[in-house]
């Protein structure tokens, strides 16, 4: 059930702030009071009613001046202005009208005519309100569509995109837990960090119930509802819910859900916006998913390359310690260190003759000073010599 209109009366005169108080009150409209300007913009800093009836003439700041810092505060939603004057002129009801004034009242009032014009004006409200809404919606997925292009980076991504989702519909938090990894992973339009375990909230919160009947929901009251799992102060101040499934070929992929202070204040058009961005959502996370995939893909061929050039050059290494003049280099010392011999000399059998290709344990200008005559054991085979002087 919805809340009734609420309307803010500005007006100097005690007694007429009375008449129209108990007017509008037993009507069924909620209503406030300020008697002047600075106090009527103090409230309206902290509070946005459905529609202001105003005196023009107020001391201090009048009402001229209240309606145009109202209508030029683009912060704002729209909010309608039924001016109230004893001055009932063409130049005073121009001036007004110039000012921004939405509607126009001459003292002394028609309790008829005036209940009339508010009826009126709060229908406008309604209407300038959910033209606002939908337009902004409209932003809202075509600024989801354009970030799709632009990035992959999922974290940025929702976190950015949450923000404006919470702000398009008016919700205070805004959240979007995913399931296509082993770990749930939660994403939210604030800081706020949930205390329950995610698997908790999925085995009993509202989220999981959406994904297992894959289909949205809301929840009007959440002290009736018991969908609503609330531990902390933050979860127990929520009073309604809005939560809708994403989806993609059949494929769960997790959950986005709105909340809000208000007791009913999520709606069918809600759940058509969410169902709308579930979609985009899909798509997003869908492409994401295959992005992380390539990603890591490219990094195993990657690291794959780096081994394969370590194996190469390892090889290489190899080659190079395996080539003849290494090979006879390394035996030479091993036989040098092995048996104890004070010098070692390999020769190799070329169709010049002997040629020393290895010595360990003597310098090679005086072992190849006597290599024409050296002597020793013959290797079987005639390949070579092993020398020991």
């Amino acid at each position: 059930m919805h809340e009734p209109a609420h309307i803010l009366i500005v007006d100097d005169d005690p007694g007429i702030r009375r008449m129209f108080q108990v007017l509008l009150t037993d009507t069924g409209y909620r209503v406030s009071v300020a008697s002047s300007g600075e106090e009527a913009l103090a409230y309206l800093d902290l509070v946005t009613p459905d529609l202001i009836l105003m005196d023009l003439l107020l001391p201090g700041i009048s009402g001229q001046e209240v309606m145009e810092k109202v209508k030029g505060d683009e912060r704002k939603p729209f909010i309608p202005i039924i001016l109230i004057t004893a001055r009932g002129d063409k130049e005073a009801k121009v001036m007004a009208l110039d000012a921004g004034a939405d509607d126009f009242l001459v003292k002394p009032v028609d309790f008829t005519e005036l209940l009339a014009r508010v009826r009126a004006m709060l229908r406008l409200q309604r209407s300038q309100r959910s033209l606002r809404a939908e337009q902004r919606k409209t932003e809202l997925l075509l600024h989801l569509t354009r970030e799709l292009g632009t990035t992959l980076d999922l974290d940025q991504l929702l976190t950015q995109f949450l923000d404006r989702l919470a702000d398009a519909v008016g919700a205070i938090r805004a959240s979007i837990i995913l399931v296509t990894s082993e770990n749930a992973r939660l994403f939210s339009s604030t800081s706020y960090r949930t205390s329950m375990p995610l698997e908790d909230i999925l085995r009993h919160g509202i989220a999981g119930w959406v994904l297992r009947e894959r289909r949205p929901a809301i929840i009007d009251e959440t002290r009736t509802d018991t969908r609503w799992v609330a531990v902390t102060t933050l979860q127990r101040a929520v009073r309604s819910v809005a939560s809708v499934p994403i989806i993609r070929e059949d494929r769960a992929l997790g959950a986005i859900t709105l909340v809000h202070h208000t007791p009913g204040y999520f709606t069918e058009e809600h759940l058509e916006l969410l169902n709308s961005v579930a979609a985009q959502c899909a798509i997003a996370l869908e492409n994401a998913e295959l992005f992380r995939l390539t990603q890591r893909q490219k990094d195993l061929l990657e690291r794959r390359a780096e081994e394969l050039a370590r194996i190469n050059q390892m090889s290489r290494h190899l080659a190079e310690l395996m080539s003849p003049d290494q090979l006879v280099r390394l035996v030479a010392h091993l036989i040098h260190h092995t048996f104890g011999y004070q010098r070692v000399a390999l020769l190799l059998r070329e169709p010049e003759g002997l040629v020393v290709r290895a010595v360990a344990g003597w310098a090679d200008h005086e072992l190849l000073a006597g290599t024409s005559g050296a002597a020793g054991t013959r290797i079987p085979g005639g390949g070579g010599a092993t020398v020991p002087f």
